[in-house]
């Protein structure tokens, strides 16, 4: 039976733990048509600056973007070779880099569906259930909106 997961990773420590988490329950598993999709989603829009000369504001708004991506890149390539350090091989272990798109909920969800994945594995940050709920999370989302994915919630 196929097997594919959606780890959803984010910036910061609970990625790394996730990682690890899916890559120790899921190394020595080479079932046909298994996988692992790590999907990161960045938000690559430079920070405004008020009244600055256009061209100068321009350049900096590349180069904060340039930036941006290059530290995404690494943070799949650090994720990936954590999952391989842990017993996964190589080639059952895809990676995604997206710009944020709006909802950042829907694009995990479309992705999952893109690469086929019945599983879609978020890590939950150290923040308390109140904040969490507030603050209307990415996390709390996920776990209200997938209809036809099963949900790994790793803390």
């Amino acid at each position: 039976m196929k097997h594919k997961l959606l780890v959803a990773i984010g910036d910061g420590e609970t990625s790394q733990k996730t990682a690890l988490y899916v890559a120790r329950a899921c190394a020595g598993n080479e079932s046909s048509g298994d996988g692992i999709v790590v999907f990161h989603v960045f938000v690559p829009d430079p920070p405004f600056v008020e009244g600055a000369d256009p061209a100068a504001a321009e350049e900096l708004a590349e180069r904060t973007a340039r930036e941006r991506t290059a530290a995404a890149e690494q943070l799949l390539a650090d994720i990936k070779k954590t999952m391989i350090l842990a017993g996964v091989k190589p080639e059952r272990i895809t990676t995604e880099l997206a710009a944020a798109e709006g909802d950042i909920t829907k694009q995990i969800i479309r992705a999952a569906a893109a690469h086929d994945c019945d599983t879609i594995v978020v890590g939950h940050p150290n923040r308390s259930r109140l904040r969490e709920f507030l603050a209307g999370g990415v996390v709390d989302h996920i776990m209200r909106k997938p209809i036809g994915h099963t949900i790994w919630l790793v803390e």
